[in-house]
């Protein structure tokens, strides 16, 4: 009995420099796909990021890079430790791919809460649960976005945040949670409305 080992063929993004030279599983194609659940998986340690995205793959992928910038607005003492890896090893070591295609985003949701159940997610999703207002921490509060004129903007829960400015929900919950600006003009914080 012989075994036939399938050989993936990468494609190393190089073209968009947004993407940082990450590779792609199967072709760059992915980038173009929304409503799927994604992987960005570490070559060398084996684990890997689990998300989804209702938007187009490449808008997500940008939004990590944007919360791993090395803006004076990052606060880089509370990095994900996606983002630390993405810095130890180079992202060049790093291959997203499509896990799951979906239809709805209710789907999606929960889709990407099995696949953080597995072990090989655990370590760079972490963090989700405490960035979650679905988990209750943040139940009765509101995000409050103060722009350097003083303006503010209330919003009731993160998706709300993400509709408004066409972002991933999770952009908005790490700029609170590591406390640097929110598109790099808000400060961002839950409060409790009396």
């Amino acid at each position: 009995m012989s075994v036939v080992k399938e050989m993936k063929q990468y494609y190393i993004i190089t073209n968009i420099k947004a993407m940082s030279n990450i590779k792609t599983y199967p072709n760059n194609d992915i980038f173009n796909e929304s409503f799927v659940i994604y992987q960005i998986e570490n070559d060398i340690t084996k684990d890997a990021y689990v998300g989804y995205t209702t938007v187009k793959l490449k808008t997500r992928y940008a939004n990590h890079n944007g919360c791993h910038s090395n803006s004076k607005y990052s606060n880089s003492k509370n990095r994900t430790t996606l983002y630390l890896d993405f810095k130890k090893y180079g992202k060049e070591n790093f291959t997203m791919s499509i896990l799951k295609r979906c239809n709805t985003k209710e789907e999606l949701i929960l889709k990407e809460k099995e696949y953080q159940k597995q072990k090989k997610y655990i370590n760079y999703n972490k963090n989700l649960l405490q960035r979650d207002t679905r988990s209750g921490k943040n139940k009765g509060k509101v995000i409050q976005l103060t722009d350097s004129n003083g303006n503010v903007l209330l919003f009731n829960k993160p998706i709300d945040v993400a509709k408004k400015f066409n972002v991933h929900r999770s952009s908005i919950l790490k700029a609170i949670s590591n406390n640097y600006r929110f598109l790099r003009k808000y400060n961002a914080k839950f409060i409790t409305i009396k």
